[in-house]
């Protein structure tokens, strides 16, 4: 017969000291997270929270189920076009990262040429295009698109019933830096 000298219950003890000590850990470790969390701004909290829940449940599951709004990915930039129907002068400002900036370049740089300018089309991350006719008073449209060439193809028809020699077309998209464009 072997008579065993630990204590009873000397092995759970052990264990439940080693299971604090590694709760203890891990608290103090949600603690440090916690901390550097409270210095962010509110609306880095609730996108920080998104991207977790995300990356957990799927977007779905965190932004309304289904049918809820997917992410969206953009430039968040501005452009405008102004133009002097008196004599046919459009310019293109673009990459603005507020509409107020976007029109205004646009109109101080139409008024270089023309004191009749005005805003024919504003838009956020859209291609813009003007075509307008050459002669004075003539015809124009504007029209913003997902490419230059889907917001110029919205705008030939005028070019169509004059031709292209006696019409012309001003068309830009954002880029980096903010651009400025000046027709003739």
């Amino acid at each position: 017969m072997r008579i065993s000298t630990r204590a009873p219950g000397r092995r759970s003890s052990l264990a439940c000291g080693a299971f604090l000590l590694l709760a203890g850990l891990v608290l103090a470790v949600g603690a440090g997270y916690a901390q550097e969390d409270e210095n962010l701004p509110q609306w880095q909290k609730d996108q920080k929270s998104l991207q977790n829940c995300a990356a957990a449940l799927g977007w779905a599951a965190c932004t309304g189920g289904a049918h809820g709004p997917v992410p969206e990915a953009r430039n968040d930039l501005w452009n405008a076009i102004a133009f002097s129907p008196s004599l046919n002068v459009a310019a293109f400002a673009g990459s603005f990262t507020a509409p107020e900036n976007a029109r205004a370049a646009a109109l101080k740089r139409c008024a270089s040429r023309a004191s009749d300018c005005k805003i024919v089309v504003a838009a956020h991350d859209m291609c813009l295009a003007v075509a307008f006719e050459r002669k004075g008073g003539g015809l124009y449209r504007a029209a913003a698109g997902t490419t230059k060439l889907d917001a110029e193809n919205k705008v030939m028809p005028v070019c169509a019933a004059e031709g292209p020699q006696r019409c012309s077309v001003l068309a830009s998209c954002s880029g980096q830096p903010p651009i400025l464009l000046l027709s003739r």
